[in-house]
């Protein structure tokens, strides 16, 4: 999702169109600065427009709930609701540091930390991984409302995207880097590559075994690359069930 590209001096981006995490006050620039990453990045004030077979909305990012206020007058109260309830499940999901890895868990760590989360995280739980069209309907009671709220996201989402996008799109802090959301990528990829390691890009996993020292890493065209740790990105029921073999 952090691609794009230049048409007629026009940059596309292909999903996300900006980042919160790149703010001055948050943690990606620490990260960057750390790998020797220059990135110039402007901050953007953004304005949505949502057209639907029933009408247009104009919605300014600093103005979010006024502006949805004045294009759905009977639906206040259900606006107020959907914006606390996503600050809600936006600081639940941020209270306090990451949790260890499951599989580093003892199991007193684990049933530790599932009771801990029923009490400090229960609407995350409740709702934060659930398909957000089926949240959605139970906080706007107005489908047309509802159309509005899921245009801010890529469709079929988990309902914490929906709120992580209206939060950074209310912030007022979105950046954008100069050249497309794409230089982000780009840029990592230079740094590492300037410190002599390699990127593969459009490179398929197919497995992945425990060698002698370390791990093997196979690739569907045949390629093998060797390393002493593996970090994995994909969903781990996903990477467990179908990566990792022997």
């Amino acid at each position: 999702f952090a691609s794009s590209f230049t048409q007629n001096g026009v940059d596309f981006d292909l999903g996300i169109e900006g980042v919160r995490e790149l703010a001055g006050d948050s943690f990606l620039p620490q990260f960057l600065r750390w790998w020797g990453v220059d990135l110039p990045m402007e901050e953007r004030h953004e304005i949505m427009s949502v057209y639907t077979n029933r009408g247009s909305y104009r919605i300014r990012g600093e103005a979010a709930r006024e502006d949805l206020r004045a294009a759905f007058p009977a639906s206040v109260r259900d606006i107020e609701r959907f914006f606390d309830f996503n600050a809600k499940i936006i600081a639940e999901r941020s209270d306090g540091p990451a949790p260890k890895p499951p599989y580093e868990m003892s199991l007193l760590e684990k049933l530790s930390y599932g009771m801990s989360s029923l009490a400090k995280r229960p609407n995350l739980l409740r709702y934060g991984l659930r398909d957000s069209s089926r949240v959605l309907p139970g906080i706007l009671h107005d489908p047309e409302l509802v159309r509005v709220a899921n245009s801010k996201t890529i469709e079929d989402m988990v309902y914490l995207a929906v709120a992580y996008r209206w939060e950074a799109f209310t912030s007022g802090k979105i950046m954008y880097p100069k050249g497309g959301i794409g230089a982000l990528p780009e840029a990592i990829a230079a740094s590492i590559a300037a410190r002599g390691g390699q990127v593969h890009t459009s490179t398929e996993v197919q497995a992945i075994r425990q060698g002698p020292s370390g791990f093997e890493v196979e690739c569907v065209d045949g390629r093998t690359f060797a390393a002493t740790k593996v970090i994995v990105a994909a969903p781990m029921p996903w990477a467990a069930f179908t990566l990792f073999r022997d």
